[in-house]
Parts: structure tokens; C-alpha cells; sequence
């Protein structure tokens, strides 16, 4: 900074080192964001003097010509959260973030959880109804969480802290704290990464099985998911003849919004969760897909959060997404029970990953 006749310049400089863009900040708040939006080299300039202030993830030095190099600690790297097991305590696991002192774990019944927006009580402003959790001092890289509603689905994210203060959030995760029996899990951890073959279990019911990956998680390179991607139109079903479910959990991701007829998720004989083309969630009405009643639109290359609820008495299904409601369907036909899933392609270049499928009864 340079100063003359009342007047504060800023110097912005910005240094290419082997492809690294070193990116100028210039106050320390300033510093902590980018860090914490994944910078990976900040450097801060002073003319006068030449002070440099030189930030990493983890650590920050600061230089002054004719003065001892001072380091300190910067704010920790953003911790990647693991999948949770269902249990009526699930245990939260996460990989070291580097340069962290703690961690803190929240969790919601909301998946509009954040750090900033968590206020104790309630997942975020304005939603009364959703409960909230916070568990701060960790030293360890596992949490489990207890007192949870019985069968609730909570979504949760982690954050590390050091001196310096407190990371972004992690990717979100969601866990059932079940006390029902499970009928089937399926996160693809045993499967291996590779093409051409449906994940164990699975059967092919349409296309071909060139269109089958088992890839790496974009956001968890560690986690396995099951992706559908080509144009023969692939369907594959799991099948458990031996019991009955009522409740479906998973993940689902588009990585597109305008190929036409996008589907998705299929409960065989029941309903069907898919992705429209026109950037919307769609469910099968036996001929077609069509919106939900509470019309939700979705992002490309983004994780949802789905479950389906089915009640064999009424025979209706309830389907939340990220935990909110998104309306009660009735099922396709007089069902009585349900024992199979099925997850499929459009039939054109289109590409849909699934993970962590979950049945209970």
C-alpha cells in the first residue's frame, strides 16, 4: 500500500509460477476466504516496506526486510466427509484436513444445514420444524451421534478448526438413525472400479452393459458409485425376493440437464423418480414424466438426497428430497409389497451415478 496526499493506492499483483496463479488478498479475512474456497498460494504485497505475507493452506509467513521470517498457523484445509452406516447411533467419518486442530460435526434434519446458518436449535432460520445438532472439540476423524429421532434422516456436514479459525464445509452426507431391519445396502465398495459390468447383485433388464461404471465419487475419491452413462438405454434391476421394504434411500446425480428423457430411479410397479430434461425433477405416471406436485428443479453434477416412504395400506409413497417433503403419490398399481429396485439411462447420450441405495422394512 502506498500512500500520498490523503490518498491509499492498492497494488494488485498477480504471479504465474509453473501454471500456480498466486492469488493477491488484501486483508487477512480475505486471506481465510479464499483458503477456504480451495486457493492454493495467496500472496500479500505491501510497496512500502515490502512486507509479504505469504499463505498456504495450514500456514501463514510473513517477511519484513531487516526482520526475523515470522510463521503462523492459517486456517485448516476443507475436511472430505465419508459415507455414514445406518445405525440408531450412525458414525460420522471424515479424512484428516490438513493443518486442523478439531472438528466440528453438525447435523440436521434439513439439508439447507450450514455452519453459518446453524443457530442451535434449528437447521437454519425460518424452519421451526427441523432439528439440528452440533458436536465441537473432535480430535479424531469419527463422531458417532446419539438421541436421534427414532428412523429420522439427518444430513451432516464437518468443519476444522485451528487458531485461526474454522474451515468451509465438507461435502454433505445423510444417514437413517435406523432401529428398522435393513433388507439391502448397497454403496459400492466392494465393486471395483472399472467398466462394463453391473455392480454384484444387479441384473441387466435392457441396453447394454458397456454403459456400466463403477467410478470414483467426484466429491470422496475414496467412495465407489454406480454410473450409467451411453446410449443404449441400460436398465438395470436389484431384486431381494426373500423380504419386503418400505422405505428407499440413495443418492442420484444428473450430469446434464438437456438430453431428452432423462430418468432416473424406478420403485417397479410403484413410482418412479427421475430427471427431466427441462431441468426438473419428474415422476412416472405409467405413460409419461411428468413434475411433482411440489415442482422441484435440479442441478447438473450435483448430489440428491431422496427416500421414499411406502405405505402398503393406503397404498401411497411419500417422497422427500434433501429431506424436504416433495408431495404423497399413489402407487401405479395395488402392490402389496415391494422387492426390487431398478435404475436406468435415457436412451441418448446421457449420464446418471447412484450410491449408497438403501431398502428397509
Amino acid at each position: 500500500m502506498f500512500e500520498k496526499s490523503g490518498y491509499t493506492t492498492f497494488y494488485e499483483y498477480k504471479v504465474v509460477v509453473q501454471d500456480l496463479i498466486v492469488k493477491e488478498a488484501s486483508s487477512d479475512a480475505e486471506r481465510n476466504a479464499l483458503i477456504a474456497a480451495g486457493a492454493q498460494f495467496i500472496v500479500r504485497l505491501d510497496r512500502l516496506g515490502m512486507t509479504t505475507t505469504t499463505t498456504t493452506p495450514g500456514a501463514t509467513t510473513t517477511t519484513t526486510p531487516g526482520a526475523t521470517t515470522t510463521t503462523t498457523a492459517g486456517p485448516p484445509s476443507i475436511p472430505v466427509q465419508h459415507e455414514s452406516t445406518d445405525t440408531s447411533s450412525p458414525t460420522v467419518n471424515w479424512a484428516a484436513a490438513s493443518g486442523a486442530d478439531t472438528y466440528t460435526v453438525y447435523y440436521s434434519t434439513s439439508a439447507a444445514l450450514t455452519p453459518s446458518t446453524y443457530d442451535g436449535t434449528n437447521a437454519y432460520p425460518g424452519t421451526p420444524n427441523a432439528t439440528a445438532g452440533k458436536i465441537t472439540g473432535i480430535t479424531g476423524t469419527s463422531q458417532a451421534l446419539a438421541s436421534l429421532t427414532a428412523n429420522g434422516e439427518y444430513f451432516i456436514i464437518v468443519t476444522a478448526s485451528n487458531t485461526s479459525g474454522e474451515s468451509a464445509a465438507s461435502n454433505m452426507r445423510n444417514a437413517l438413525a435406523a432401529t428398522a431391519s435393513t433388507t439391502y445396502v448397497n454403496n459400492f465398495q466392494s465393486d471395483s472400479i472399472g467398466s462394463g459390468t453391473l455392480p454384484a447383485g444387479w441384473t441387466n433388464m435392457g441396453g447394454s452393459n458397456s454403459d456400466a461404471f463403477i467410478a470414483a465419487n467426484p466429491v470422496d475419491a475414496s467412495d465407489h458409485v454406480f454410473r450409467l452413462s451411453g446410449s443404449s438405454g441400460l436398465y438395470a434391476l436389484h431384486a431381494n425376493s426373500t423380504t419386503a421394504f418400505t422405505h428407499v434411500l440413495g443418492e442420484m446425480r444428473a450430469e446434464q440437464t438437456n438430453v431428452a428423457t432423462l430418468t432416473g430411479l424406478y420403485q417397479v410397479s410403484i413410482f418412479g423418480l427421475g430427471f427431466g430434461a427441462d431441468g426438473h425433477f419428474k415422476k412416472y405416471n405409467g405413460g409419461s414424466w411428468v413434475n411433482l406436485t411440489n415442482d422441484t428443479t435440479y442441478v447438473a453434477n450435483t448430489w440428491y438426497f431422496y427416500h421414499l416412504d411406502l405405505n402398503f395400506s393406503t397404498h401411497q409413497v411419500t417422497l422427500f428430497i434433501n429431506g424436504v417433503n416433495k408431495g404423497t403419490y399413489a402407487f401405479e398399481s395395488s402392490a402389496s409389497i415391494s422387492t426390487q429396485v431398478e435404475v436406468s439411462e435415457a436412451a441418448g447420450s446421457a449420464a446418471f451415478s447412484y450410491n449408497n441405495i438403501r431398502m428397509y422394512t
